[in-house]
């Protein structure tokens, strides 16, 4: 096919290459050129006229686009080349604009074999060209690594968009947390990903690199290849699906992949699981032979929370990858959130990728993360001092309390969907004594504050008709009332102490009478909630008089109608969950997972204690509540400036 040359508005080139690769070629060598096509398809964008045209289009227009949008134009030099008028078209077209723009395109040509690169029917312009020899298909493969490492240089790297897959966003945008745009670095290790075959990826916790994995896998995906991601916590693996095009990516942690005995099966139920749960010698020797056997059943596979795999894993990692050069494994590894006590070598040492910047945790929980790991990463700059970190100490027993005051302190009633609990204990967290935790959280102001409001208010700018004020004044009232409980709804001894209180103004007999003895509706009071505040209104209109509100609050029901409050239940991760559930987890529950909210109750030290501190705290991106027992209190900073909870600024 040709290039109408006569169409020049379409020789204007596009701001940004489309395509990496053009294949120009005689049509009668139709079948080399689509071999060509698909062993370069795994790593980079390839146009073929076969495979991108489609029935309507003006087939004239698209090759001069594609031609003009694509970073190197490969030419198919054959035998028959001298006869293909139209690859001789796109030869010219291609040779002209790499005059014009010889530093993002060039022209590569590939020689057949039995053609020789100096040979007089070589097409005209080709010959000064420094190209490829390709005798045998062996030789595909090199091509193909050539052609990546020469994209590699001259690809721009703010060509490609730049938004994460929809299905990432989606999920995010359900938690009302905005991820749409990678961030440079981001992008930039996928970009380098697409021209590497093996490599491996570090970065400390909240670098992204679990986002860079998913997204990578579903490019992978797209574009047909088989692609297995393997992890080592099962909960995450149920998260990464939730992320992923469905069927496009097999998605399994490793222990369940393996135990499931078969390649097809599905991940084991996170209630069944812990980190201590893996397959025997044997189990693992049968499977890696079945994977040997079948001869490779992936074309890409993606590890992530690689610290947490055994050595003696990665045989059984390779073996699911199908034997080719082309083949893709990528190692995503934090060292320092290794909750078990182990760490051997990688499979692939070089080339190695480090993640440098912190797109998760607020500004000030990365400030704490440092103290752990000081070469985090810095935050994103739409990060910096936003986040809160706060430290209660408590001793055994108090678990139960602390936890109470800190949900009460920061969460609002149904809106708890992206908050949870941490547990650092030597106990399992569906056995701890957090699990099963009622905590009553009011969903209004608190009565405390109406019942002083509206003493104080009666006292100085109502009416004092037919009122007569205690001895000691307000300030005698004030401290009277400093001795309420803190307690969502009045007890007995409140109900009694307010009656006792009100008791100290003196309200004229035959007002009282008056008052009491017209219908409720005209001189009786009301709690009513407007905008999560908790008001005493007074049913009819008009002016109301002090001793109205002090004869109220002589009633022994003057607390009825105050409105109860919400019941949260801090549940295992594994029971159902509803909007008035805090999910429960143990650090390893949910290391590689996150949360707007944390709270991270600590007691006493276990093995890699140090390392699991690391992991809980990076968990929350932004606000984290820690609760820790002397013991365990040991590993955080004593020069820390922690957020002062009972007083914020």
């Amino acid at each position: 096919m040709g290039l109408n040359y006569k169409n020049e508005h379409v020789g204007v080139t596009p701001a940004a290459p489309t395509w990496d690769i053009f294949i120009a070629y005689p049509s009668s060598d139709r079948l080399l050129a689509k071999r060509i096509a698909d062993s370069l398809r795994p790593f980079l964008n390839v146009f073929i006229d076969i495979d991108q045209l489609r029935i309507g289009n003006s087939w004239d227009l698209e090759l001069q686009k594609a031609v003009n949008s694509s970073i190197v134009v490969l030419v198919i030099v054959t035998e028959n080349s001298n006869k293909a008028f139209f690859e001789r078209d796109e030869i010219l077209r291609a040779l002209d604009r790499m005059k014009k723009e010889s530093e993002s395109c060039i022209v590569v040509p590939v020689f057949a074999a039995g053609v020789e690169p100096d040979s007089e029917s070589i097409p005209y312009g080709l010959r000064p060209l420094q190209g490829f020899i390709l005798d045998k298909d062996q030789e595909l493969e090199n091509l193909g690594r050539m052609l990546v490492d020469r994209i590699a240089e001259l690809r721009p790297l703010h060509i490609d968009p730049t938004r994460f897959s929809k299905t990432i966003v989606d999920h995010f945008k359900r938690i009302e947390l905005e991820v749409k745009e990678l961030t440079a670095e981001q992008y930039r290790t996928i970009r380098q990903l697409r021209y590497l075959r093996k490599v491996r990826i570090s970065g400390s916790a909240g670098s992204g690199k679990t986002l860079v994995a998913i997204e990578k896998s579903a490019k992978l995906a797209a574009a047909g290849i088989r692609v297995l991601f393997l992890c080592h916590n099962p909960l995450l693996a149920e998260f990464v699906t939730t992320l992923l095009p469905s069927g496009g990516v097999d998605v399994r942690d490793f222990c369940g992949w393996v135990m499931s005995k078969d390649t097809e099966g599905q991940n084991l139920n996170g209630d069944s699981w812990s980190h201590y749960v893996e397959p025997t010698s044997e189990e693992l020797r049968l499977f890696t032979n079945q994977l040997v056997h079948s001869g490779g059943v992936y074309d890409a596979i993606i590890v992530d929370e690689s610290q947490d795999f055994r050595e003696e894993w990665w045989r059984t990692v390779e073996a699911a990858l199908h034997p080719s050069e082309t083949s893709t494994l990528y190692i995503f590894h934090d060292n320092n959130q290794s909750l078990l006590p182990r760490h051997g070598r990688y499979p692939v040492q070089e080339p190695h990728i480090d993640l440098s910047r912190n797109c998760r945790n607020a500004g000030r929980i990365y400030e704490l993360m440092r103290f752990f790991d000081p070469s985090a990463p810095s935050p994103e700059k739409r990060l910096h001092g936003l986040g809160q970190v706060s430290l209660t100490r408590f001793q055994s027993g108090e678990e139960t309390a602390v936890l109470t005051k800190l949900v009460r302190l920061h969460c609002r009633p149904y809106q708890v969907e992206n908050v949870v609990v941490v547990w650092s204990g030597v106990e399992p967290a569906n056995v701890c004594p957090l699990a099963g935790l009622v905590v009553e959280i009011p969903i209004c102001t608190s009565w405390q504050e109406e019942v002083r409001w509206q003493f104080r208010h009666a006292s100085r700018f109502l009416s004092q008709r037919g009122l007569k004020l205690p001895q000691g004044g307000s300030s005698r009232v004030e401290s009277c009332l400093n001795d309420l409980s803190d307690d969502l709804i009045p007890t007995q001894n409140d109900i009694d102490l307010v009656k006792n209180i009100a008791g100290f103004y003196k309200v004229d007999h035959t007002i009282r009478n008056r008052i009491n003895k017209v219908v409720p509706w005209k001189f009786g009071f009301k709690w009513s909630v407007e905008d999560s505040r908790l008001t005493l209104k007074r049913y009819a209109s008009g002016a109301t008089w002090g001793c109205e509100v002090f004869n109220y609050f002589q009633n022994e029901s003057w607390a009825e109608g105050i409105p109860e409050p919400l019941a949260l239940v801090v549940v295992p991760f594994t029971d159902p969950q509803t909007e008035s559930t805090i999910p429960l987890y143990s650090v390893s529950d949910f290391k590689g997972l996150e949360a707007e909210t944390v709270f991270f109750i600590m007691r006493g030290k276990h093995v890699n204690h140090r390392n699991a501190v690391y992991v809980g705290i990076s968990r929350a991106r932004s606000v984290l509540s820690i609760a820790a027992d002397d013991v365990a209190s040991v590993d955080l900073p004593r020069i820390f400036k922690w957020d002062d909870i009972n007083n914020p600024t």
